[in-house]
């Protein structure tokens, strides 16, 4: 490291709620070694992981910012960026979703220090893309979480050097295994863990469950976790209420510690996403020997190998996704066995420690 002195890095994120980035960044702002300072700067909201953050002594913040993507807003909080990067002497700024990207691309230019972004699934379309593929080229780095958005990122980068598309997966900490005694053997928990928004398809998932329940012949039990946008949750909880579904709970979001407990009562995990990077929620799911039955879509292939790690169903399939539920619900050596092949893959490609080596290489590259 140039003069051995200690580096600073800005991380900047839209919010830290939890979710898939925010866990990555805050995996990498707890393991970083002594070489790196961390600050953290939330655009729009605050939420639970900067409370964790400050626990750990990383300098946190909000802005409240109104619009995702704006030119008048970033010209309204420019002068903010600028004295934060000054004033912290920041060497380097690092954004993990796609409108911090586009903020904090700019600002280090203007700072003239280098910028990283995280690139987590596929471009979204109509004009927010047009926003997405300027955040991915004003950005002296894409770090891409996966091989298809990998391969993505690699065509729509324009001006920027192709050569600085690097693929990095997440890494996680396997959660704890604890065991918790079940009160109803004969009972199957399914367990989903996913904010609330379109791409993450709740809908398909509890209406096979309806269909399932409506069927008889099994005991389910479907715990959802997870906030997002409250209008998308408000429809799900109204059609539930409607349609007189029994056995849902609705557990908001919740952190390490109760998520670790949910886990340890479920029998299957399921996500049926219309639209995925490589999901945070299925590897920890895996990563405790819990089956994961997900939808076949973005970079899935890469977490799951279908019927040995993992089950994959198209996505929007009621029909597919009940029947699957159902078959690994009535087959527990099924489940055992697709479960102990899961935590060995977690192990082996996507353990915590391989990422933060990787992302301390990035940084050293970057700044020496």
């Amino acid at each position: 490291m140039r003069n051995g002195r200690e580096r600073r890095l800005l991380f900047l994120i839209d919010k830290l709620t939890y979710g898939g980035a925010q866990t990555v960044l805050w995996n990498i702002a707890e393991n970083l070694d002594r070489r790196y300072k961390v600050y953290v700067v939330a655009l729009f909201a605050g939420g639970e992981v900067s409370e964790k953050l400050k626990e750990i002594n990383v300098p946190t913040e909000c802005l409240f910012m109104q619009s995702p993507f704006s030119l008048k807003g970033y010209i309204e909080y420019a002068p903010q960026f600028t004295s934060f990067i000054k004033n912290n002497k920041i060497d380097l700024v690092h954004s993990f979703l796609n409108a911090s990207g586009f903020y904090g691309g700019i600002a280090a230019w203007r700072a003239k220090i280098p910028s990283i972004l995280n690139a987590h699934g596929p471009l979204s379309r109509g004009k927010v893309k047009i926003m997405e593929v300027m955040s991915r080229n004003i950005n002296d780095y894409l770090v891409a979480i996966n091989d298809m958005t990998l391969r993505e990122a690699k065509r729509t980068r324009m001006w920027g050097s192709r050569s600085r598309v690097k693929l990095i997966y997440n890494g996680i900490t396997p959660l704890k295994k604890i065991a918790i005694k079940k009160v109803k053997k004969e009972t199957i928990r399914l367990t989903m863990v996913a904010n609330f928004f379109p791409e993450k398809d709740h809908a398909t998932l509890i209406e096979a469950f309806e269909v399932l329940q409506k069927q008889g012949n099994l005991s389910l039990e479907l715990r959802i976790v997870g906030d997002g946008e409250e209008r998308f949750k408000a429809d799900v909880i109204r059609y539930v209420k409607e349609r007189n579904i029994n056995n849902i709970t609705f557990c908001g979001s919740l952190g390490l510690e109760e998520i670790t407990e949910i886990m340890a009562q479920t029998d299957i995990f399921v996500l049926s996403s219309h639209s995925e990077g490589l999901s945070i929620s299925a590897t920890e799911a895996m990563s405790v020997g819990v089956p994961v039955i997900a939808s076949d879509v973005g970079a899935m292939r890469e977490l799951i190998d279908h019927r040995k790690d993992g089950v994959l169903v198209p996505p929007r399939s009621v029909e597919k996704l009940a029947g699957v539920i159902e078959e690994l619900s009535l087959d527990r050596v099924l489940r055992e066995d697709i479960g102990r092949r899961a935590i060995g893959k977690v192990e082996t490609k996507f353990s915590l420690g391989k990422m933060i080596d990787e992302y301390q290489n990035l940084y050293s590259s970057c700044l020496d």
